[in-house]
């Protein structure tokens, strides 16, 4: 996410900058699996590579887009393309579709989750200074 300021924090050279570690991930549940997922957000080449695989317009195979970006974008346990596309092709779609879009969406999505858990910690903090009753 970006945000404009007025007040700016330049970096004082590109190696600074390329060592910012960005990438976000997050551990999820599938509905009707048993165990725990880690996603991560994706790269610009790995968006590349997955929308390149994948197709475009009418020509676009969703098989091959979700099960790319399930191999690119899931963390643990780790797929390989061809493992991912048995996942793709022997679970419920609707699942798989969801899960590839997550890994889509981790940047925004842990944006809006860390606001939320940073306004419930400065809520909890104020209802510790209530007085008991």
């Amino acid at each position: 996410m970006i945000s404009y300021t007025t007040r700016p924090t330049y970096y004082d050279n590109a190696q600074q900058l390329l060592a910012e570690d960005d990438h976000i991930e997050m551990d999820v549940n599938v509905e009707g699996w048993l165990y725990s997922l880690r996603i991560r957000s994706l790269t610009v080449p790995q968006r590349n590579r997955i929308n390149s695989a994948a197709g475009v317009g009418k020509d676009r195979d969703w098989t091959v887009f979700h099960a790319r970006t399930i191999a690119e974008g899931l963390v643990r346990p780790r797929l390989n393309p061809t493992q991912a596309c048995e996942l793709a092709e022997a679970h419920n779609g609707a699942l798989v579709e969801e899960l590839s879009e997550a890994i889509w969406s981790i940047g925004s999505l842990f944006k809006l989750y860390q606001a939320y858990m940073d306004e419930l910690k400065k809520l909890n903090a104020a209802k510790e200074q209530l007085p008991d009753e």
